[in-house]
Order: structure tokens, then sequence, then C-alpha cells
């Protein structure tokens, strides 16, 4: 059986292919053997990388698709990440952006990233009502639809723009920083504020943070998510990561490793 965080994230999967996307090569096998097991990439491409890649047969799937043409991509899902939760209605006037922009500097993370700390009020005293309770009235009118035979499984959380362990308690927790999503995306967030917390402790170096979700009209229930990350030394780079906030795939706490690098590298520290 697996392992999983309050959030989520799997706990280091058991079996992991690490796939370098400038080689187009699996570089790492954890839980096989590079020289003795079959290990095929597929052909067919979802984005820019592979749609899976099998060991002995078996394919593993990465937690999301995405374009990259460099670094790397943790293949450990048993599970594609198609989309199994969806908003029927395909109409984009329906739809709403919000964003919520920040810089997170080092000393902000001494006051604030530190364990214990109390969320008060609470995001349902914030809401008025649990995520779950929120989701409910768009799968009640039948625009949120969950196949059957996972809707027992999903968990709602209400999840923050910017992470609670980046800002003040008076940001924080606030409705302009709250969105209706999946444990499984509170996951992957996760990991990417993970990512991001580690490059500015260790670089001692400030990141502007702009987070869009685009939710369905009336609700904060969240369709999509953009989470871009940018230089604050005035040479106009950023990195943006793009998640699926209806996901009930598990992203891996490995994939926190990938992010990292991808910051180093793009920032060219």
């Amino acid at each position: 059986m697996r392992n999983f965080t309050l959030y989520g994230l799997k706990k280091g999967s058991k079996i992991n292919l690490i796939y370098d996307a400038k080689r187009k090569e699996v570089t790492t096998a954890n839980g096989c053997d590079l020289n003795t097991d079959i290990i095929e990439i597929s052909e067919e491409i979802s984005f820019s990388i592979p749609t899976y890649i099998s060991i002995n047969g078996i394919p593993f799937f990465p937690t999301k698709y995405e374009f990259i043409n460099s670094g790397e991509v943790i293949y450990s899902s048993i599970n594609p990440p198609k989309e199994n939760i969806f908003l029927d209605d395909d109409n984009f006037l329906n739809l709403r952006a919000k964003t919520k922009l920040n810089t997170i500097a080092p000393n902000d993370l001494n006051l604030y990233d530190i364990n214990g700390r109390k969320r008060y009020p609470q995001q349902n005293q914030i809401m008025k009502e649990s995520a779950r309770e929120h989701a409910q009235k768009l799968i009640d009118i039948g625009i949120l639809k969950i196949p059957e035979e996972i809707a027992s499984k999903i968990q709602w959380h209400w999840c923050h723009m910017i992470s609670f362990r980046m800002l003040p308690t008076e940001k924080a927790q606030k409705k302009n920083n709250l969105f209706c999503g999946t444990s499984a995306c509170n996951g992957h967030m996760t990991n990417i504020e993970a990512a991001v917390k580690k490059f500015i402790k260790e670089f001692k170096r400030p990141l502007g943070l702009e987070v869009t979700v685009t939710t369905y009209k009336d609700s904060l229930v969240a369709k999509r998510i953009r989470y871009r990350v940018y230089d604050k030394k005035d040479s106009k780079i950023s990195h943006s990561e793009y998640f699926d906030a209806l996901t009930d795939i598990k992203t891996d706490v490995l994939d926190f490793f990938t992010v990292y690098d991808r910051l180093v590298e793009n920032f060219k520290c």
C-alpha cells in the first residue's frame, strides 16, 4: 500500500524513472535495473514528453504532461494524468480568473516558514463552508462531473494561491488567497512551493510569485492554475508551471527536486 502525506503527495514511489527531456532518455531507474530490465520510451508524445515509459511491458506515467525542452520528468504513476474530473461547460465566458502576486524574500521564510504555526481563522471559517460543501454545489447542478468509481476517493481542499508558509497570517488567511481544488492539486502546489522556498533559502535571493487561478463563474472551484516564478534582479527571466486543479493524480515528493533543478537552470545561479 502506498503512503501519502496530508496533501496527497506520494512518499517516494517504489518504482520511478527519471527522464531527461533534452537527452530524450531515461537517466535513472529506481526500483528496477537499467541494465537488465526492458525499458521502452513511448513514441507517442503528450505535449512535449513521452506519453509513458514502460518497464518490462508495464507503463508508468508522469503526474502531469507539460511542454519542456530541458530538465527532468519523473515517471512514477500507474495511472495516466487524464482529465477524470471536469467542468461540463466549455463556454469560456463562464470562466473567471483571479491573480495573486507577492515577492518572497529570505526573511519572509524566516518569519513564516515555521512548523506548528497556527492558521487562524481557519479556511472553513473564512469561507463559511468546507471545500467539499462548496464543490458539491456544482456537482448537484451537473456542472462538476466526477466518475462514480473515484467519487468517494476525492478530497476537496481550500488551497492557498500563495502558500501560508510564505505570508503573514493576515494576508494568507483571506478569501482572495483561497480557491477550491482537489487534495492532489494541493500536493502539486506543495511541491513547487517547496522548490521555491529551497531556492530562496539556499541562494538568499528573493523571487516574485504570480499565481493565476481560473475558476468557474460564481464559485471558487478552480479548473487550472498558472504558477509563475520571476526574477527580482531585473533580468526579466521567469519560469511557469501549470496545474490541473481538478486532478486526481497524486504527484510524488520526488517531483520537488525536478522543479527545483529547473529554477536553478532557468535563473542561471
